[in-house]
């Protein structure tokens, strides 16, 4: 009996992970959902502890979530705003008094909806105002343009949900080790992005140059491409580079309302809209929800409601006035790094200017940079390295002798990208050995393909403009993870190979390129949207030259 147990056990399951294989096609959510459920653990433990209190219910635990997430804001209601303009503000050429919605707009975003997510606090479902659109189109879209017009926005929409997020696989019973998600309710959600969209286009000339993030064509790899130009072109002289990198403090949550209101003056919001975007932003709240238990209600007394479309926007604007006069700055969001070609004393001190000069700006913002996460880096290919020291508020600032993650990539101090390249090793094996394990009854090489093309060759590509190897032996190490993974899905799906013979005809059956011409291709794509337009890079641009042939259209000689 328990063999014969033990046998239909093993029917049932294999029968299942058949279905699962061909839901890629017919249901991918399904077949994804299950990828997942063995990647991450999305289930709180029945115990956890902060600091040296445990708790054990689950309305002690959701509590407790929510005391700790709400410790991050600052109350500043009692508090004087002594903020001073420091550098006049970029102003938009015509003030922004007001705003409107088109009915279309309401109802296209209502048919872009996706059924996969989850409702928020007013527990509406996506399906249902998708396949209602034609009906509750009008009545939404006289209710967004009335609370427009009337500088309103509704508090029974300034509730959100949050889902504790584990930060690490490590101590999951630690409350510590947790990061909040904003759910939002999908009508406001639906209201506040057509108005993101609307302003976004005005707003985006106010915006400096140097921040690329949430910006239209701009993204990490233009970040990351600007700053590696600029190290090159140094090295190249013969100089050194020292790079500060800066951490914020919560920068997201510890935003001061009455300062960002008055960065929205200062650059030509005002009116009803001006209102509205107050009304926006004040008096809000969040509950932290698992499973059927709810937590307290947790006042929102600072920061950008985060999970919004607005939110990005906003914070862009209460940071842009950061300016620097003696060094460069590149910003993605928070993230921000200051640098400048150090060769003599004299130039480290203009840069400690620089840094005394954000220090003064974070003062008079109420931000805080965490000394402890900023670090120095110098470039340099020179064999002895003149090292200066930077201070911060008094604190010297730590200095990082080997690689440095920036945006996902390793930088290490002589440009090189061989840290990089072993941690992308280091991930993919350990995606590829997830693979092996959790997937070991697979026989679909359709599905192998698309895990493997999500989950480990994703991690190969990211970013490959800034770090594509020139070396042999660099591209060989690389092309080593999709190799063992051609060894592993033709051993599962049973596609003949010799040993130790190429891999062409076994990435021509699977439609497969090398990844080092998957590098190429997407340097060439990177190309064909920087000269289109759809990249906003202009520095890597200017270094591009065409030469175009002059063909005289008549003979010299009449």
């Amino acid at each position: 009996l328990r063999s014969k147990c033990k046998f239909l056990s093993r029917k049932d399951y294999l029968n299942y992970i058949n279905k699962i294989q061909t839901n890629l096609i017919i249901n991918p959510k399904k077949f994804w959902k299950f990828i997942n459920s063995k990647r991450r653990n999305n289930f709180l433990p029945n115990c956890m502890h902060l600091n040296a209190d445990e708790f054990n219910t689950p309305k002690d635990i959701i509590n407790t979530f929510a005391n700790y997430f709400s410790s991050v804001y600052e109350n500043y209601d009692n508090i004087n705003v002594n903020y001073k303009q420091q550098t006049p503000p970029k102003v938009l050429i015509t003030s922004l008094d007001s705003c409107s919605i088109d009915l279309f707009e309401v109802f296209e975003a209502l048919g872009s909806l996706s059924s996969n997510s989850s409702p928020g606090p007013d527990l509406i479902p996506n399906i249902f105002l998708r396949e209602c659109k034609f009906v509750i189109s009008t009545p939404l879209h006289y209710l967004f343009n009335l609370s427009l017009s009337l500088g309103l926005f509704p508090d029974s929409w300034k509730t959100s949900f949050i889902r504790p997020i584990p930060k690490s696989s490590s101590d999951l019973s630690n409350v510590a080790n947790y990061r909040p998600i904003s759910l939002l309710s999908l009508i406001p959600k639906i209201f506040e992005s057509i108005v993101a969209n609307k302003v976004l286009s005005v707003l985006n000339h106010v915006i400096i140059d140097d921040q690329h993030g949430f910006r239209r064509n701009k993204s990490t790899i233009t970040n990351l491409l600007n700053f590696r130009n600029f190290i090159s072109d140094a090295l190249s002289r013969g100089s050194n580079v020292d790079v500060i990198y800066t951490d914020f403090t919560k920068a997201f949550d510890k935003i001061n309302h009455k300062i960002l209101f008055t960065k929205l003056k200062q650059i030509g919001i005002c009116g009803f809209f001006l209102s509205w975007v107050i009304s926006f932003i004040e008096d809000r709240q969040q509950i932290v929800a698992y499973k059927d238990h709810w937590s307290i209600p947790i006042r929102v007394t600072s920061g950008v409601p985060q999970g919004s479309h607005l939110a990005p926007i906003l914070f862009l604007i209460f940071i842009n006035d950061i300016r620097f006069h003696n060094s460069t700055k590149l910003m993605f969001a928070d993230d921000m790094k200051l640098f400048r070609i150090v060769d003599n004393l004299n130039d480290s001190k203009l840069l400690q200017l620089d840094l005394n000069t954000l220090h003064e700006w974070c003062i008079n913002n109420n931000f805080t940079l965490n000394t402890k996460k900023c670090q120095i880096m110098t470039f340099s290919r020179a064999r002895v390295i003149s090292s200066f020291d930077y201070n911060l508020n008094g604190e010297t600032l730590l200095r990082t002798l080997g690689a440095i993650k920036d945006l996902g990539i390793f930088f290490d101090p002589k440009l090189k990208f061989d840290s990089h390249i072993t941690n992308i090793v280091n991930r993919s094996n350990k995606i590829l050995g997830f693979i092996r394990r959790n997937c070991a009854v697979f026989d679909d090489s359709l599905a192998l393909k698309s895990i493997y093309c999500s989950l480990v060759r994703s991690i190969c590509e990211y970013g490959s403009i800034i770090w594509s190897p020139y070396q042999s032996g660099l591209k060989q190490i690389i092309e080593k993870i999709q190799q063992k993974f051609l060894r592993f899905i033709s051993f599962k799906c049973s596609i003949i190979r010799e040993p130790h013979s190429s891999y062409t005809p076994l990435l021509t059956f699977l439609n497969l390129e090398t990844l080092e011409q998957r590098r190429l291709r997407l340097d060439l794509y990177f190309s064909y949207k920087l000269f289109s337009g759809n990249i906003d890079c202009p520095d890597f641009l200017s270094r591009f030259s065409f030469l175009t042939p002059i063909r005289n259209s008549r003979s010299k000689n009449t």
